[in-house]
């Protein structure tokens, strides 16, 4: 679906998000061993802005949609790994507890964004003029889609 969306939306080539996906399913292991061991995790951010930046030069929206797809996939991950971990402690049925984060993912998932389609709607002047919804992880995925996405890597 996120090939889909990227190649009917011109956000970015469609191929761009199996790169995206590759980039977590190489460090997943590393970065899994380093969770389990000593609870801290270590996000690819900076790594998919970098790589989403040399492949798509002068692109910030393109450079911050490889970003999600790859740090999300790692990070959503990571957390699935560790409630098998958790359902494993406690003797849970493996196959229960994959297919209820599967069902909770979907769900979340839907509810996320009928949440924000109704807020984007509803809420007047979301994220610019309003001081109760001023949106401020925005402005750093904007710097950042900059710096990235336009000047990074030139």
């Amino acid at each position: 679906m996120g090939c889909v969306a990227c190649h009917l939306g011109n956000v970015m080539p469609w191929y761009y998000v199996l790169v995206a996906l590759c980039v977590p399913a190489v460090f997943l292991i590393p970065t899994g061993i380093l969770q389990a061991v000593t609870n801290q995790t270590v996000g690819l951010d900076v790594i998919t802005e970098f790589i989403g930046g040399l492949m798509m030069p002068g692109d910030p929206i393109g450079t911050m949609t490889f970003k999600s797809f790859a740090y999300m996939a790692q990070s959503q991950s990571l957390l699935l790994i560790s409630d098998l971990k958790l359902g494993h402690y406690m003797k849970i049925p493996p196959n229960a507890m994959f297919v209820t984060q599967i069902m909770s993912t979907l769900i979340g998932g839907m509810v996320n964004l009928f949440t924000a389609i109704y807020l984007i709607e509803t809420v007047p002047e979301i994220c610019t003029g309003n001081k109760q919804w001023s949106c401020p992880y925005t402005f750093n995925t904007y710097t950042n889609s900059v710096l990235w996405g336009v000047v990074g890597t030139k």
